[in-house]
């Protein structure tokens, strides 16, 4: 499994936690239509931030900005990227 693949596959699995869910979820489908609140985007965005050593700045911490699990991937590998080239 690539790095890419395992970081989307965690996440799909923190979302699954957070809201509760049982069944496969599509990385295209909207979070606010099965359950992700405000609330709920604040405990997913902790168990990020624990699980993959990053932060989130209150800026980044937009619904909106992270509905889809898509959306929700490309930020934490943005973070990602940004601390790999900080450590080389």
């Amino acid at each position: 499994m690539s790095e890419n693949t395992a970081v989307k596959v965690k996440i799909i699995a923190k979302v699954k936690e957070v809201l509760d869910l049982q069944n496969e979820i599509s990385p295209h489908v909207d979070l606010r239509e099965i359950g992700m609140a405000s609330m709920k985007t604040m405990e997913l965005l902790v168990m990020l931030e624990v699980v993959f050593d990053i932060s989130f700045d209150e800026d980044e911490i937009l619904l909106e900005n992270l509905s889809t699990v898509d959306q929700i991937y490309h930020q934490v590998m943005g973070k990602l990227s940004a601390l790999s080239e900080v450590v080389s």
